[in-house]
């Protein structure tokens, strides 16, 4: 068994030695994917003997994150690699799942995955915590490789596991769960979902409303039904996490768009309670923008829909 982390990374220093030293507890080999940063990856990377760093040079017209997870899984299967975990800089494995991994995977056969519930972390005063309700919702982050999946194209949102996910191994929340820190950098996360949004915008897949509605999660709250967090990697390393920078890299790649094509083009979108982007707009268009959304009742049902689902799943 070889256990292989599989990383795509862009200016991802703010929390960056946070999750490596995490992915080092349980990964024979971590492999990185740069899309060109230009802050302290090399850095970083030196204190983490476990680490390879591989360069992301493919043009492309849009973001396609199934690109990137492919050349990764390609990469892991030059290493030999048989157990593939893919995580985002911004996440982690609790403690208790990180030093249990391999006892956990021991019993997987090829084509199977792994979920897991997917919790997104916040920060409440001087307590970290997450919305109780999410425990029972799953994600995809472990593959025991056929030698044979690969992604299917999709432009964002993408699976984390290749394959067609028919084999599927459910983790309950007492045994581990994946922590997710992007709320904790609050400006940053915000700007990087309004950079998601204006690449759907482009491509034309999805219209103003229904990206809204696909990205509304990233500006509710979730510390409304809070549960204390309680994980003692977290706990004992939450200081060599440097909350709310690493954003400038979005501001400039919004503005770029905005001159690309007209900003009114952009105005049904979901991102001017954003001030950078709100003034942008005021000064070019002499007004306030216009949001396009499905009401909120149906946003709510939508919801709920999708919490069902997982839960059946």
């Amino acid at each position: 068994m070889k256990i292989i982390t599989l990383v795509p990374v862009k200016n991802e220093g703010w929390i960056l030695r946070f999750s490596l030293k995490n992915f080092s507890i349980f990964s024979d080999e971590i492999i990185i994917l740069d899309d060109n940063s230009n802050d302290n990856l090399y850095e970083i990377v030196k204190e983490y003997p476990k680490v390879k760093v591989i360069p992301f040079v493919t043009k492309e017209t849009f973001v396609d994150m199934s690109l990137r997870r492919n050349i990764l899984l390609k990469e892991g299967r030059r290493s030999g690699g048989t157990n593939f975990v893919f995580l985002d800089a911004d996440e982690i494995f609790s403690d208790n799942f990180s030093r249990n991994l391999r006892k956990n995977i021991a019993s997987m056969r090829q084509g199977e995955t792994l979920c897991l519930p997917w919790v997104f972390i916040e920060q409440d005063g001087g307590d970290l915590c997450f919305n109780s309700k999410e425990k029972s919702g799953h994600k995809d982050f472990i593959f025991y490789d056929d030698e044979l999946s690969v992604f299917k194209k999709q432009f964002l949102s993408e699976d984390r596991t290749p394959g067609n996910h028919l084999h599927k191994i459910y983790i309950p929340f007492e045994k581990g769960y994946v922590l997710h820190f992007q709320k904790l950098a609050q400006k940053r996360n915000q700007l990087k979902q309004a950079w998601y949004r204006c690449n759907e915008m482009l491509k034309g897949d999805r219209s103003a409303k229904r990206i809204n509605a696909v990205y509304h999660h990233s500006k509710e709250s979730s510390i409304l039904s809070k549960e204390l967090l309680k994980d003692d990697f977290t706990t004992s390393n939450f200081n060599m996490i440097t909350q709310n920078t690493g954003y400038d890299f979005y501001i400039h790649q919004i503005a770029d768009l905005f001159r690309q094509k007209n900003i009114t083009f952009f105005e049904p979108l979901d991102i001017w309670h954003i001030p950078e982007l709100r003034e942008l707009f005021i000064n070019e268009v002499g007004r306030d923008p216009k949001v396009k959304m499905f009401p909120i009742w149906l946003l709510f049902l939508n919801n709920i829909k999708n919490k069902i689902k997982n839960a059946i799943l």
